[in-house]
């Protein structure tokens, strides 16, 4: 929807004044009886039925003439030519010469152009060409009438695109002033913000000076730590030295016990094996000496178990001394691990001091 100016209301109506006057015109060109309806821009039915008479009349031709005037007019300059040659140049003796040749050419366009004239004066007299310029004619006024029309509303358009590059101007003027207030208070409080900025950057260059200090006397300090750090490797890597010459030999005693148990083992068997020829030996004499036999066994009882209870408590022993030797060497291990923690911490205590202090300085 669009809103009208009372000013486009005006024009309108001055654009259909100027349709009827043009359709009147219209009229008078048609040359026949054409009625107008005096409302804008329609014409009463007797027109178009005029119209559709005159097209049906057209299409129910059976022949179309319209070759007829071309036709008679170029039967007229063939007659022409052909008498201007019989009369004139065939009558001709003598050579001709070029002047002669342009007097006969003279001579015979005068009446071939009248012709032609003639064709055309009944071309533009006809009444199909009434016709086709009362057609262009009406043409022109819906095209003009269209025009004004189109001019009326983009007067409308420009009416309230003006009203609104207005309306758009004030609203740039106010924000432009509001801006404005904005860019002043914050300038006020940029110019705050720099007299605040410049106190805490000298304070960050104070803090950066002894910064700077703390940073040389850290770096004079690198030496004493870096040659602590050595020393705690060093003591580290004796430690683990120690630790691994006595796991050696812990593994040298575990060695030593499995080779007494393998001789104790082999004591062990020759022992039965010994027994056994004693028994076989007594089981070929029992026959015999039943009685002597059965105290001598009763005595190689007694001695194979007073044997075993030696084996055993020897055995044991051995096992008693590896459990000793084994918790020796796991109290030394444990007391040079306790002797390195002490050393990493009593190190890191004093490389936190040294850091301390740093940091207090």
């Amino acid at each position: 929807t669009r809103i009208i100016p009372i000013e486009g209301a005006e024009t309108g109506a001055s654009a259909t004044d100027s349709f009827e006057a043009a359709a009147t015109e219209d009229s008078l060109l048609l040359g026949h009886d054409t009625q107008v309806d005096p409302s804008p821009g329609r014409y009463s039915s007797s027109s178009d039925d005029a119209w559709e008479e005159e097209a049906l009349s057209s299409s129910t031709k059976p022949r179309d003439f319209s070759w007829l005037p071309f036709a008679l007019a170029g039967l007229l300059i063939a007659a022409w030519t052909g008498f201007f040659a019989w009369a004139v140049v065939l009558n001709q003796r003598e050579p001709t010469s070029p002047d002669q040749w342009v007097w006969w050419i003279a001579q015979w366009s005068g009446p071939a152009l009248l012709v032609m004239i003639v064709l055309l004066l009944a071309m533009r007299t006809s009444r199909r060409e009434a016709n086709r310029f009362a057609d262009v004619a009406l043409s022109l006024s819906r095209e003009s009438s269209q025009l004004e029309k189109r001019l009326v509303s983009i007067n409308t358009e420009l009416s309230l695109a003006r009203d609104f590059i207005a309306a758009q101007g004030r609203d740039l003027e106010t924000l432009g002033r509001v801006a404005v207030d904005r860019i002043s208070s914050s300038a006020t409080r940029l110019d705050e913000l720099v007299g605040r900025n410049g106190t805490q950057v000298d304070r960050i260059a104070e803090v950066s000076s002894a910064a700077l200090d703390n940073m040389e006397k850290l770096r004079g300090q690198l030496p004493v730590i870096a040659n602590a750090a050595k020393d705690v490797t060093n003591n580290i890597g004796n430690a683990g030295r120690t630790a691994h010459l006595q796991l050696e030999e812990l593994v040298s005693g575990f060695q030593r016990l499995n080779e007494f148990g393998l001789a104790s083992e082999r004591q062990v068997s020759s022992v039965r094996e010994r027994v056994e020829s004693s028994i076989a030996a007594f089981s070929k004499a029992s026959e015999d000496l039943a009685a002597l036999a059965e105290e001598r066994f009763r005595e190689l009882a007694r001695s194979s178990a007073e044997q075993a209870g030696l084996m055993q408590e020897s055995e044991q022993a051995a096992l008693a001394a590896w459990h000793q030797r084994s918790e020796a060497h796991v109290t030394a291990l444990r007391e040079a691990l306790a002797r390195l923690a002490a050393d990493h911490e009593a190190l890191l205590a004093q490389s936190s001091g040294q850091l301390g202090r740093f940091e207090e300085a």
